[in-house]
């Protein structure tokens, strides 16, 4: 994440007769493989039977309509990318609401075309920047830095994609989560496989100020008036008081410049 060259060994994890080696950077202490191999995803998967709609999605919708639309008097039309779009639960979400307008990006041939047959935006190739979908509301990675070589510089094409005020949402594992400490959690925390990268909240709210942003947490707003996804809220509880214990869900809001949200 910071150019350091010089490491130490965190872990040595098996998988499938293979031995990943995850190290930590000494100069920024981030967490990473160093020879992570093949595919990050599956060409081909089968479907799921229903579009797979998940609290997340609901949750992330919420952070936008209050930063984006409540308060607002015009009419206009806000753009959400979502760059991994996955079998299209956030799409289905946000396609309900006709002040909306979704964009996905996905390059998983399966995924792609199954969220297209649902009749939501979904593109199967990379996003890049601006050029992809041009200047947007918001930008989504959920569950998506975490396989990437290079998560700094999609963090950074997804901030020049915003427009002012526009809102960056990441949803990341998180490599302190306490769930990995109780029985079979280690296993579903150290996926070397597909997960290279482990982040910590520093490590994000590094790469956030690096962008001028400044990170902030799903906050009671996520949950909704009437407690519809109250699973949330001992996370929510536990990150306004410093504790993150759990998964991390975050978002920023970039402002004009020399300005921070």
């Amino acid at each position: 994440m910071c150019g350091g060259l010089e490491r130490a060994p965190h872990a040595s994890i098996d998988r499938k007769q293979v031995r990943y080696d995850i190290a930590r950077c000494n100069a920024c202490r981030f967490v990473f493989v160093t020879n992570p191999g093949g595919e990050m995803f599956h060409a081909a998967q089968d479907p799921p039977a229903r579009v797979p709609e998940r609290a997340r999605h609901r949750q992330i919708k919420r952070v936008c309509d209050r930063l984006l639309v409540r308060g607002r008097g015009d009419d206009g039309t806000r753009t959400i990318v979502e760059v991994g779009a996955g079998w299209g639960g956030l799409a289905q979400v946000v396609s309900r609401d006709p002040r909306y307008r979704y964009i996905g990006f996905e390059p998983n041939v399966s995924r792609a075309e199954y969220s297209r047959a649902h009749g939501f935006d979904v593109r199967r190739t990379l996003f890049i920047g601006p050029e992809s979908a041009g200047e947007v509301d918001a930008v989504v990675f959920d569950n998506v830095l975490e396989h990437l070589y290079d998560p700094e510089t999609l963090v950074g094409a997804a901030v020049e994609s915003l427009r002012e005020g526009g809102v960056l949402v990441v949803i990341v594992p998180n490599l302190h989560d306490i769930r990995k400490y109780f029985p079979g959690g280690r296993r579903h925390s150290w996926q070397p496989h597909c997960h290279i990268n482990y982040f910590s909240v520093d490590d994000l709210r590094r790469m956030f100020g690096r962008h001028g942003l400044k990170l902030r947490h799903f906050g009671l707003e996520a949950v909704g008036k009437s407690g519809d996804d109250i699973g949330l809220l001992p996370r929510v509880l536990a990150d306004a008081a410093g504790l993150h214990l759990f998964g991390l869900n975050c978002y920023a809001v970039k402002r004009g410049r020399g300005t921070c949200g």
